[in-house]
């Protein structure tokens, strides 16, 4: 089967620095995948060397993000640590969902423009979901 939507977005990453303090701002368009997550690990390694401590991870402009991408993330925060933190800015509600489901979210400050809504189906699979919402 042929499909019309690309396997693969390239991820756009844009850089500024805020300020000359620790922090750095790293603005996410496209996929963050199995693809693309080096390039973001190899960016924030640079920063991390580079002094920067504060990550801010601008998500608002991410299309997708698998666990390939959220591993990435973790480095990072891993990198970090004790004296630094990653902070995922507006997340989209697929990066919320992995987030939620892997119980990954503790090791991000995550800020959003809008509150997370309850999962609608906490103990379902999202086919079992679809499913239902389908019927």
């Amino acid at each position: 089967m042929i499909s019309d939507h690309p396997t693969h977005v390239d991820l756009d990453l844009q850089v500024r620095a805020r300020g000359s303090g620790p922090a750095a701002v790293v603005r996410l368009r496209g996929a963050l995948d199995a693809a693309s997550a080096d390039q973001l690990l190899r960016m924030g390694e640079r920063l991390i060397a580079a002094g920067r401590r504060h990550l801010v991870l601008d998500c608002s402009g991410l299309d997708f993000c698998d666990p390939h991408g959220l591993r990435a993330a973790l480095a990072l925060a891993a990198l970090v640590r004790p004296d630094g933190r990653i902070t995922l800015e507006h997340p989209p509600r697929l990066l919320e969902r992995l987030l939620q489901i892997t119980g990954t979210g503790v090791s991000f400050e995550v800020t959003r423009a809008r509150p997370l809504e309850p999962c609608p189906w906490p103990d379902r699979s999202w086919q079992e979901a679809q499913a239902a919402q389908a019927a």
